[in-house]
């Protein structure tokens, strides 16, 4: 069975975008695409490093799927810390002054396997806002679980 992932989900909060956001999140159950496909809404930007983000029917949470990350880091890929995810981008203008919660099921396969939530609040002129990765708290059981992340976008 292939090596889970350093870390799950992540979600982009910009107030200034480098790509254009999401006008609202999208697709925040996965239950829309098919199995195999990197869900809709959301992009993979660590396929390059080896890892894998797919859609997946088997044993969702709740609902009829989940996605799956999995995979190994490429060697030499990088000269930073490794972990593959999948994430999305969204508009943080209707959040602004705000406080934020991102909630998610959560899981991991595999002994040495750790898994998170990851939000991030990006602001004007590349600063970073908010940011909050589990880091000190990372996933490692393999039943389904609920975790959550709260911060605050700034006005």
């Amino acid at each position: 069975m292939p090596r889970s992932l350093a870390f799950a989900f992540l979600l982009l909060i910009a107030l200034s975008s480098f790509a254009a956001p999401n006008p609202t999140p999208i697709n925040l159950d996965f239950e829309s695409g098919a199995p195999g496909e990197v869900p809709p809404g959301w992009i993979s930007p660590t396929v390059k490093l080896g890892y894998t983000a797919a859609l997946s029917a088997e044993t969702p949470k709740q609902g009829k799927q989940s996605v799956r990350l999995s995979g190994a880091p490429v060697s030499g890929a990088t000269d930073g810390p490794v972990f593959g995810n999948v994430m999305q981008q969204v508009d943080a203008t209707p959040y602004r002054g705000k406080r934020v919660r991102f909630r998610g099921a959560v899981r991991v396969e595999g002994a040495t396997a750790t898994a998170g939530l990851w939000m991030r609040v990006d602001r004007p002129s590349k600063q970073m806002g908010f940011f909050e990765n589990m880091q000190q708290r990372p996933v490692r059981a393999s039943d389904w679980a609920y975790y959550e992340i709260v911060g605050d976008v700034a006005a």
